[in-house]
C-alpha cells in the first residue's frame, strides 16, 4: 500500500508525489494519452483538477522507468524507455517580476524575458532531476566528456577554467552552479530597473539564447550515453498560463520550430493562455506546429462513458490502495457500492418509470420510443411530486455514484475533493469500518459544495477582479447570469408541459455583444461554463452553446443525470439576466409556460 493518506480520497500535487505513488494512481485513459507520449508538440487544455499535472508528471523518466518495471522482471533503465522529460511548473518559479512588466515595449523586453525563462526552466529541471535521482545513471560515465555535444554547448557560455570534470553528472553539477551565480547577477539588474522605472539600463551579463545555448543544451543532454535509444526528449512546461505575454510569445516561437527530438509539452487552463502568437506574430496553429488536447469530458452519461469510465478507475484504484472492504469476505468495495443510492428515492423513481412505460402516467407521450419517455422524465417527475414549494423540492437527495459522477461536470478534482470531505463527515460521525458512504453524507456534502459554488467562489472572482482590474463587474455578471439561468431550468424542470425537462446548456440564437461575450469568456474561465457548438436554429452556420456546471444542481435542485436539452435565448435575454436578475426572475414568475420551438435535442443518444 502507498505511503498516503488514510482517507483514499485525498488530492495530491502531483509534482510532489513520488514515481510509486504516481504510477499506482495514473489512470492511463486520459484523453489524449496517446498524443502527449508521442513526438511532437502539444498543449493540453483543461479545468483546474482535470488531471493536466498528473499526465505530465506520469511522463518523468523516473514513473515510465517504472511503468516499464512493472511489465519486466527486471529494473528498466532509461535506455528501455520511450523518452526522457524534464519537468517545471511556473506556478512554482520566479518568472512573475512586476519589473519586468516594465521592460515592455522597450528593446530589451524580448532579450530580458527569453534568458530569465532560459535560466529558469534549466535551473529547475536540472535542480529536480538532482532531487528525484533521475541523472544518477551518469555517474561514473566519463567516455569523451570534453568532446560531447553538452560540454561544447556549456564551454559556448561559461569557462571552465581549472575545473576538471570527473563524469556526466560531475557536469549538470557544475552547469548547474554556473546558472545559479548567472541568476543572482541577473537579478541585480532587476533592482536597478526599481531604482528608475523610467529608463532601461544596460544589461551586464551574457544573455542566453533558445538557438545558441538552450537548444544545443537539450540536444546535448538527449544524446548522452544512457539515454532513450529513440532519442526522444520532453520539455515539459505545466502551468504555462502564469508566463507574462512576452514569455509566452518566446515559448510559442520554441513550439513554431520544427525540431526533431525536442518536443515542448505545455499544460494551461482553457482561455487563460496569453496568446497564441510568436515573436514575429505568427499563430502557431493546431497540427501544424502543435497538437491540441482538451481533458475535459462534457458528457457523463452511460452513452458516453468516457468520463465515468476513467473516474471510476481513479475510484477502485484508490480504494482497493487502501483496503476498503465491503463484507467480511475480503471483497474490496467498488465504486458502486461505496456510494449507494437512497433506496426509497431509488424505489420511487422506479415506479415513476414503470408508470410511464405501462401508460399510467399523466405524462403525455412524447418520444417515440417509451423507454425515452422513461429516462426524460421520471426524475423531473419525482422532484415536481415532492411539493409545490422550492423548499419541499429540496428533500430530493443527490445520492449514489451515477449523480455524483454527473455533478462533478467532468472534472475528477470536483469528484475526489466531494469524496474527500464525505469520507472525513463518515469518520466524524464515529464509524470506525466504513464500507460505503452514507445517502445523507452524500447529499448533505454536494448540497453543501453548490452553495459554496454560488457563494464563496463567486464571492471570490468579486474580489478578485476587483483587485486585478479595479472593479467586479465580470464577477457580478456572472453571478446575476448563473442565478437566472438556475432559476429558468427550475421553473423547466417543473412544468408537467414541458416537452423538455432537463436543461443545463443554451444557445445564443443571434449574435452576442462584447459584453455578454466578455463573462460568458470568464465564466469559461474558470469553470461556470463549459464552451461548444451547436447549429443555428436557422440552419446555417453554427453558435455557440454554453453548458453550465452541474456543480450547482443541488443549489437549484436540478436533475443532474444528462442534459437532453438546449435552450436558445437572445442575447438581450442574457443581458437582462446579467444586468437585472431581479426583474427577470419576476417576469419568469408571472410567465406560464410557453411552448417553444427552439428548444432541442443535443443528440440521439443524449436522450436514451
Amino acid at each position: 500500500m502507498i505511503s498516503i493518506s488514510e482517507n483514499p480520497f485525498r488530492v495530491h500535487t502531483p509534482e510532489a508525489l513520488s514515481a510509486q505513488e504516481v504510477v499506482q494512481l495514473y489512470v492511463s485513459e486520459m484523453p489524449g494519452a496517446d498524443t502527449v507520449h508521442s513526438p511532437g508538440h502539444t498543449m493540453i487544455v483543461g479545468a483546474r483538477g482535470s488531471g493536466k499535472s498528473m499526465m505530465l508528471r506520469y511522463l518523468e523518466p523516473d514513473c515510465q522507468s517504472l511503468r516499464k518495471q512493472s511489465t519486466n522482471s527486471s529494473a528498466a533503465s532509461y535506455s528501455d524507455i520511450g523518452f526522457f522529460s524534464i519537468y517545471l511548473t511556473i506556478k512554482q518559479t520566479d518568472l512573475i517580476y512586476p519589473e519586468l512588466q516594465s521592460l515592455e515595449g522597450t528593446f530589451a523586453d524580448r532579450a530580458i524575458n527569453e534568458h530569465f525563462l532560459i535560466l529558469v526552466i534549466l535551473l529547475k529541471t536540472i535542480s529536480r532531476c538532482q532531487k528525484k535521482g533521475t541523472l544518477e545513471f551518469l555517474r561514473g560515465k566519463t567516455g569523451n566528456i570534453e568532446e560531447s555535444e553538452l560540454y561544447q554547448a556549456i564551454s559556448s557560455q561559461f569557462d571552465f577554467g581549472e575545473h576538471k570534470t570527473g563524469d556526466y553528472y560531475q557536469l549538470f553539477s557544475f552547469l548547474k552552479t554556473k546558472l545559479a551565480a548567472l541568476y543572482s547577477t541577473s537579478l541585480t539588474y532587476l533592482d536597478r530597473i526599481l531604482e528608475d522605472p523610467t529608463t532601461t539600463p544596460k544589461f551586464e551579463q551574457n544573455l542566453l539564447r533558445f538557438s545558441t545555448f538552450l537548444l544545443p543544451i537539450l540536444e546535448g543532454w538527449r544524446s548522452l550515453p544512457g539515454m532513450p535509444d529513440d532519442g526522444q526528449f520532453f520539455v515539459i512546461i505545466d502551468d504555462a498560463d502564469y508566463l507574462n505575454e512576452m514569455q509566452t510569445r518566446i515559448l510559442n516561437t520554441y513550439i513554431s520550430n520544427r525540431l526533431d527530438g525536442v518536443y515542448f509539452k505545455v499544460s494551461a487552463e482553457v482561455y487563460k493562455y496569453k496568446t497564441f502568437n510568436t515573436l514575429d506574430r505568427r499563430r502557431i496553429e493546431v497540427s501544424h506546429d502543435f497538437s491540441e488536447i482538451h481533458t475535459i469530458d462534457i458528457y457523463t452519461s452511460d452513452n458516453a462513458r468516457f468520463y465515468k469510465d476513467r473516474v471510476t478507475r481513479m475510484v477502485n484504484k484508490r480504494l482497493e490502495l487502501h483496503n476498503y472492504q465491503k463484507s467480511k469476505s475480503g471483497k474490496v468495495a467498488n465504486a458502486d457500492e461505496f456510494f449507494p443510492e437512497d433506496s426509497k428515492q431509488k424505489a420511487e423513481i422506479s415506479k415513476i418509470r414503470n408508470e410511464i412505460r405501462v401508460k399510467e402516467s399523466k405524462i403525455p407521450s412524447r418520444a417515440k420510443r417509451v423507454r425515452d419517455d422513461m429516462y426524460r422524465y421520471s426524475v423531473p417527475e419525482y422532484i415536481r411530486g415532492l411539493g409545490g414549494t422550492r423548499k419541499s423540492r429540496s428533500s430530493y437527495s443527490y445520492s449514489g455514484y451515477d449523480q455524483l459522477i454527473n455533478i462533478s461536470s467532468g472534472v475528477p478534482r470536483y469528484f475526489l475533493d466531494a469524496a474527500y470531505i464525505m469520507f472525513d463527515r463518515m469518520k466524524a460521525s464515529g464509524e470506525t469500518d466504513i464500507r460505503f458512504i452514507s445517502p445523507t453524507i452524500q447529499n448533505v456534502v454536494v448540497r453543501e459544495l453548490a452553495g459554496r459554488v454560488m457563494m464563496d467562489e463567486l464571492e471570490r472572482l468579486k474580489l478578485s477582479e476587483a483587485e486585478e482590474h479595479g472593479a467586479s463587474d465580470l464577477a457580478k455578471r456572472l453571478h446575476n447570469l448563473i442565478a437566472s439561468l438556475g432559476a429558468l431550468f427550475e421553473k423547466l424542470l417543473i412544468d408537467p408541459n414541458s416537452s423538455e425537462r432537463r436543461y443545463f446548456s443554451f444557445a445564443i440564437s443571434d449574435f452576442p455583444d462584447e459584453d455578454v461575450s466578455a463573462v460568458l469568456k470568464f465564466g469559461v474561465q474558470n469553470s461556470m461554463f463549459t464552451r461548444t457548438s451547436i447549429g443555428r436554429k436557422e440552419g446555417f452556420g453554427r453558435t455557440d452553446r454554453y453548458i453550465l456546471t452541474r456543480r450547482v444542481a443541488p443549489y437549484f435542485n436540478l436533475d443532474p443525470n444528462g442534459f437532453s436539452a438546449y435552450k436558445f435565448l437572445k442575447n438581450s435575454v442574457l443581458r437582462t439576466m446579467m444586468l437585472d436578475p431581479d426583474a427577470y426572475r419576476k417576469n419568469l414568475r408571472a410567465q406560464g409556460h410557453q411552448a417553444s420551438d427552439s428548444d432541442g435535442p443535443l443528440f440521439d443518444w443524449d436522450t436514451k
